[in-house]
């Protein structure tokens, strides 16, 4: 895959709920897109989501119609695009950088939400 991308559906733990516990903290699996991309011999992993109005939405067409509709019923079209990036070493495998995700989006918890509107 060089200096190219591929992408997947996954779940990552984020948000206070049910789920996962992480840190002792039961946390809710949010439904996440998850890209690997490659320039050269430098390889990421992203999980990407966006957040809008208590929404966590993976389609970006989706996301399209829910601005759309809010502007319409609550006059407000803002929104966030939420994006997780770790490095894939050489030699390492998908699954430990996506733990690293997993880990930093469970310390991150609830903290979202100050900064997402709602």
């Amino acid at each position: 895959m060089p200096g190219g991308l591929r992408q997947q559906a996954g779940r990552l733990a984020s948000g206070r709920g049910q789920g996962r516990s992480y840190g002792g903290a039961r946390l809710r699996p949010y439904r996440v897109n998850r890209v690997e991309i490659q320039n050269g011999d430098e390889r990421q992993l992203v999980c990407y989501w966006f957040q809008q109005r208590g929404r966590v939405i993976t389609n970006e067409s989706l996301v399209t119609f829910f601005i759309f509709w809010d502007a319409l019923t609550r006059n407000r079209t803002d929104g966030a695009q939420v994006r997780l990036t770790t490095v894939l070493r050489p030699g390492q495998d998908r699954e430990h950088a996506d733990g690293r995700l997993r880990d930093f989006a469970a310390n991150l918890g609830g903290q979202l939400g100050r900064f997402v509107p709602q």
